[in-house]
């Protein structure tokens, strides 16, 4: 596996859980032969399959993974396996200098190799809920060529009482990341959803733009009707933080 790319594998859960989401955790720990260890959440991807997604860190080495669960989960938990670390090989700007992270002062943001990154950030809000491929296709070529870097996402729909078609393709039309969120809560998440996401996601790292994401946002929303971050349920939102964390951050 290239450094900095993602390796995804997936676990079949023998057990039917009443909500896949909410019931269990699920997490993975990674090891190298140096003594290095990394945690990875899983997230749940609809049905029995759980995924989890690491990028190595390093060249060169071999990491071996196994998983772990928070309750007796066959199929979920105690799953090893191993994956050998290689030097990135592509031309990806957004990989190719390595991950983002912090200067030593704290006040700039570098690749892993001290290259600096200047942010440069849009603010197409809606393209999680609302935009198509062929869309975001054309958005982020356009951006690129313009030498923004950075787009910030509403990562769900966060009104409470928006209103339209559950479609991207239909006017005032909008897909739905929880089935729940109308009624003031985060339990009922939809995989099709996050599948879709991955996809458009996919495509602005291609076009060297990072997503960064809001989890349900506050203020005046989308709409302005009734946004559910200031009022949403702590342990109901910290766990969508961490399904983020777990699809989105390796």
């Amino acid at each position: 596996v290239q450094q900095w790319t993602t390796f995804e594998f997936s676990l079949t859960s023998a057990t039917v859980f009443t909500n896949p989401y909410t019931d269990i955790s699920v997490w993975a720990i990674f090891t190298n032969g140096r003594g290095d260890s990394l945690v990875r959440p899983a997230f749940w991807d609809g049905d029995k399959t759980w995924k989890v997604r690491f990028s190595p860190p390093d060249a060169g080495t071999v990491w071996a993974w196994s998983t772990h669960a928070d309750k007796n989960a066959p199929g979920l938990a105690d799953q090893t396996g191993s994956l050998k670390s290689i030097p990135y090989a592509g031309t990806n700007g957004l990989l190719k200098h390595g991950l983002l992270q912090m200067s030593p002062g704290k006040r700039n943001v570098v690749h892993q190799d001290g290259r600096p990154f200047l942010v440069v950030g849009d603010t197409p809000w809606a393209i999680p809920f609302r935009a198509t491929n062929e869309q975001v296709k054309l958005y982020a070529a356009d951006r690129q060529r313009k030498g923004f870097n950075i787009a910030l996402l509403m990562s769900v729909q966060p009104d409470r009482y928006a209103e339209g078609p559950e479609s991207r393709e239909e006017i005032l039309g909008f897909d739905r990341g929880f089935e729940d969120l109308p009624d003031g809560h985060l339990n009922k998440l939809k995989p099709d959803y996050f599948q879709y996401l991955d996809s458009l996601v996919s495509i602005l790292v291609d076009h060297g733009i990072v997503p960064v994401y809001q989890p349900v946002f506050h203020g005046y929303g989308w709409k302005g009707k009734t946004v559910l971050g200031t009022t949403a349920d702590p342990v109901e939102y910290s766990r969508y933080c961490k399904y983020l964390v777990a699809r989105y951050g390796s």
